[in-house]
């Protein structure tokens, strides 16, 4: 048997060098390859047959671990961009990269689960996740190991953003143009200041506030919808 394993292991070694190589369509040609390799190294006391079917399901393993790893790493790859994306919404990038994950997954995950597909350590996740809930992106579910917290996204995506956007940006632009409303606007250029400039200030304030608005009424899921719909 040791001989076997010593086929398969050589098997395992070239298909790992072509994957990475990016050529992973060329690994099934290695199937026959595999087969001689085997047939060479096996004692006598192993048939063909079962030597190939031991292989074959060896094969099919390995293929199987590498589509699963390649997935998973464009699915951290996803998740990554996202992150950068969330940052502007004030997030940090974990953030965005554990709620990608979460929203994309079937099924609950757990922080360990999490972990372990996105590659970071356990302090950055976990505090992260607290966040996450406390902002209603993600939401604890019931584990069948009661012990074990798992975690589902939250469906209606928009709602929380925009929640996100009155109790932050809208408070902010707010007290920004409460603040530009008080300037004694008669008096600033004596101290040198150009009214212009404030004028303009003013104005742009104001602009943030209506595209903030806009974007607060839209219904972007509906849009979204119908743009992927063709309609």
């Amino acid at each position: 048997m040791h001989d076997l394993v010593h086929g398969v292991w050589i098997y395992a070694m070239v298909s790992r060098q072509k994957a990475s190589c990016g050529d992973v369509d060329e690994v099934e040609s290695l199937r026959a390859d595999l087969f001689a390799v085997i047939l060479n190294f096996a004692r006598t006391e192993y048939t063909e047959s079962v030597v190939k079917d031991c292989a074959l399901h060896i094969v099919h393993t390995t293929m199987n671990n590498m589509k699963k790893q390649d997935i998973n790493a464009r699915i951290r790859l996803l998740a990554s961009d996202v992150g950068d994306f969330i940052r502007y919404w004030g997030f940090r990038r974990i953030h965005g990269e554990i709620w990608a994950l979460v929203y994309l997954s079937e099924a609950p995950l757990s922080g360990t689960e999490i972990v372990e597909r996105l590659q970071v350590s356990k302090a950055l996740v976990s505090p992260a996740l607290k966040e996450l809930e406390d902002e209603g992106l993600i939401e604890r579910v019931i584990s069948e190991n009661s012990k074990v917290k798992r975690y589902a996204a939250v469906d209606d995506v928009e709602k929380v953003i925009k929640g996100v956007l009155k109790r932050r940006e809208k408070v902010m632009l707010e007290k920004a143009w409460k603040s530009y409303s008080a300037l004694p606007k008669s008096t600033l250029a004596q101290v040198g200041y150009s009214p212009d400039r404030i004028k303009a200030m003013g104005a742009m304030i104001q602009m943030a506030q209506m595209g903030l608005q806009i974007l607060l009424e839209v219904d972007v899921c509906s849009s979204t919808d119908s743009k992927f719909s063709g309609h």
